[in-house]
């Protein structure tokens, strides 16, 4: 795959893990031992000027918790993603928080989000909106209208395995940059 393949799909993974946030932890927190619970940890570090900036845009990062809960035919999750960057199109650092009411694993393993809502902070602006699908669905990628549904989920690119596992840089962007790091965590405990 080539860079610039991958930095599309690097973007995709953080726009749809962004479709991962909630302004404050929700009531699903902790999943409960009735509730199978995959918790997820996404860092990712971008240093190397000539890199990132065909990576995403500019050095920076993005650092992610998510949950997402199953109890019978309920899917939740909650997620809170943090986020600086520093190229000429965009600086500064800002918070998104998800509240998922609905979820769904793809055909292609990872897990998609259906419904919920979104609330970004930057600059000491806050906009709630629901949660959006992925770029392939919007008639304008810069302009999204058209809201996460089961048929137009936001895919996270994180995938749904039971058990813990680690993604490192490589797995992540299927190359090894200096100056770049990427980590993917994904921890499972089935209800007891």
């Amino acid at each position: 795959m080539q860079l610039s393949t991958r930095a599309g799909l690097v973007c995709a993974v953080f726009a749809a893990v962004a479709a991962l946030v909630v302004p404050a932890a929700s009531a699903d927190y902790g999943g409960g031992a009735t509730k199978d619970t995959w918790q997820i940890e996404v860092s990712i570090n971008c240093n190397n000027k000539a890199a990132c900036g065909e990576l995403q845009g500019g050095t920076g990062g993005v650092w992610i918790w998510g949950e997402f809960d199953r109890a019978g035919d309920s899917y939740t999750g909650d997620a809170e993603i943090t986020y600086c960057f520093h190229s000429p199109e965009f600086s500064g650092a800002g918070h998104t928080a998800e509240d998922i009411s609905s979820w769904q694993i793809g055909a292609n393993g990872d897990f998609q989000v259906t419904g919920g809502t979104d609330t970004d902070l930057f600059r000491g602006t806050k906009v709630t909106h629901p949660i959006y699908a992925d770029d392939q669905y919007q008639p304008d990628p810069e302009n999204p209208t058209v809201v996460a549904s089961p048929t137009t989920p936001s895919d996270t690119g994180i995938p749904a395995h039971d058990g813990t596992y680690h993604l490192s840089t490589l797995d992540v962007f299927g190359l090894s940059i200096p100056g770049v790091s990427a980590q993917i965590t994904v921890a499972y405990r089935p209800a007891k």
